[in-house]
């Protein structure tokens, strides 16, 4: 994305931008950025669809910086999916993967840690 937005708009505008800079440009209404948002992640959204599919997925959870960019990237992400899969945004915020490690950790346990 940074590099397609310094391709667009020139090295001088673009030297300093990072993605949190182009989400805040395209907030403010930068047509760029926006589109530049759109593509990447309608693109994400076609490349995760088949695999959504092949896992049967009951559901998708978005978390960490892709949550707190949802205003921008739900859109194309969801509509790219080709999916009636749910797609909510992680109750536990940054921490879910991390809790969903432990739990998974936890009842995971071979059968011998188990009954110790």
């Amino acid at each position: 994305m940074l590099r397609e937005f310094a391709a667009r708009v020139g090295p001088a505008a673009s030297a300093e931008v990072d993605v949190r800079d182009l989400a805040e440009l395209a907030r403010a209404g930068d047509a760029v950025a926006a589109e530049l948002f759109d593509i990447t992640f309608g693109q994400l959204g076609l490349a995760v669809g088949p695999w959504i599919k092949a896992f049967d997925a009951d559901a998708v959870v978005i978390g960490g910086s892709m949550a707190h960019s949802w205003d921008l990237i739900g859109g194309p992400f969801i509509a790219a999916l080709g999916s009636d899969v749910p797609v909510v945004l992680a109750v536990l915020g940054d921490s879910s993967g991390l809790v969903g490690a432990a739990w998974y950790a936890e009842v995971d346990k071979p059968a011998e840690q188990t009954a110790q």
